[in-house]
């Protein structure tokens, strides 16, 4: 079962990989950079965007829906002014 799974995963990275690789070398713009490397780099780029997306969509409604604790402080921002020190010799 995972022999098939795995050889049908195979088939889909090198079908991506060559299409990839005709459309760069079919458009004026890329046909200098059009190389096996470059179209495997797109096509691995092009089939594991949708799986981190899944997995951030995953994990978001995963994640719990605590209420985020507010602070006192109107300006948390702006941090709390040091008092003015005393001189001795005056």
């Amino acid at each position: 079962m995972t022999i098939g799974l795995y050889g049908s995963l195979l088939l889909l990275v090198l079908k991506a990989q060559e299409n990839i690789h005709h459309m760069l070398k079919n458009h004026h713009i890329t046909k200098p950079y059009a190389t096996k490397e470059l179209a495997w780099y797109l096509a691995s780029a092009l089939l594991a965007l949708p799986v981190i997306f899944l997995l951030n969509l995953v994990s978001d409604f995963r994640r719990s829906k605590k209420p985020k604790k507010h602070s006192h402080r109107h300006h948390t921002s702006h941090t709390r002014r040091r008092a003015k020190r005393a001189h001795p010799d005056k």
